[in-house]
């Protein structure tokens, strides 16, 4: 859920010391980032539940969906549920074009960019919807990065 990740995020960022805090320029490219690891998450959401691998399971950038089982069927599943969730067209070549996630991260992101310039995207969080699985994913994967920040900040709490 968003709710939960905007509060989880503005907790972390309110207490980051302030070399860290973006200014300017940088802020930019740092919120650029940030829709970047939430495209990521969304995407690796969809592909864990299509291929039917163990939530949580990390999948390697650079290694091929159809390597990992993807098939006729399961590429045509991802691409509509890909489509459906972030609400722009996709072709139907997509994971023949961009077989792991490291080229589809990067295509979706220059084609949701595209679409935001041109304003036909909704504002809701750049479009992503997230099913309760997805979100409770998210909810993980943001709650172990949470972590790992604690520890390098010296375990200091928020």
């Amino acid at each position: 859920e968003w709710a939960k990740f905007s509060r989880h995020f503005a907790r972390v960022a309110k207490e980051l010391p302030q070399t860290v805090q973006p200014s300017g320029e940088n802020r930019a490219s740092v919120s650029a980032q940030a829709v970047i690891a939430d495209v990521r998450g969304f995407l690796e959401c969809e592909l864990i539940k299509v291929l039917g691998l163990k939530a949580g399971q990390p999948i390697p950038g650079r290694r091929g969906f159809f390597d990992m089982g993807m098939d006729s069927l399961t590429s045509v599943e991802l691409r509509n549920r890909l489509q459906s969730g972030l609400q722009i067209p996709l072709p139907s070549t997509l994971t023949f074009k961009y077989p792991n996630l490291d080229t589809l991260t990067a295509f979706v992101e220059r084609e949701m960019a595209s679409t935001r310039n041109s304003g036909a995207l909704s504002s809701n969080k750049a479009g992503i919807e997230l099913d309760n699985e997805a979100g409770e994913h998210l909810d993980a994967l943001m709650d172990e990065k949470l972590e790992a920040l604690e520890k390098m900040m010296g375990g200091k709490g928020f």
